[in-house]
């Protein structure tokens, strides 16, 4: 429907164009009618969003990464608090949770491509840690979830 009516207002205005262009005595372009004034807008719109969608998926800082890092950390949590449910102690690394379920062998690495850590804090326990967009562990961008049963 919205398509439609921008089709309309084109050729509104394109009519426009065209009688202003008539009443000059001035010839038209050879792609008048075939190019919309709209279309040139849109085509340019989606240029622009295109290339900045291509940057943000070649930067390391993509928005998105944190945001699955940290949901992926959390899915990482529920499974390591019921490992320790059903085996009265927490994992001792990653591959042993993945162990128990292989379908999560995308687990050992975060968005950024670096091992995520597991330690143990105590009996009651544990913190996992992302190295962040920056792949330097120790550093403000780190992700951190605390796991406490």
């Amino acid at each position: 429907m919205s398509y439609i009516l921008i089709l309309i207002i084109n050729l509104i205005i394109l009519g426009i164009w065209y009688k202003y262009r008539r009443k000059k005595g001035k010839d038209l372009p050879w792609f008048a009618g075939w190019i919309l004034p709209s279309d040139i807008v849109v085509f340019f719109g989606f240029l622009l969003m295109g290339t900045f969608a291509i940057v943000m998926f070649f930067s390391n800082n993509f928005p998105m990464g944190q945001k699955r890092t940290e949901k992926e950390m959390s899915d990482m949590k529920k499974s390591i608090i019921k490992f320790k449910n059903d085996n009265k102690g927490f994992p001792d690394s990653i591959e042993e949770l993945i162990r128990k379920n292989p379908l999560r062998k995308n687990w050992k690495e975060d968005y950024w491509e670096t091992p995520y850590r597991l330690s143990k804090k105590g009996d009651q326990s544990m913190e996992l840690i992302s190295a962040g967009s920056d792949r330097q562990f120790g550093t403000k961008d780190d992700l951190k979830i605390i796991i406490i049963d």
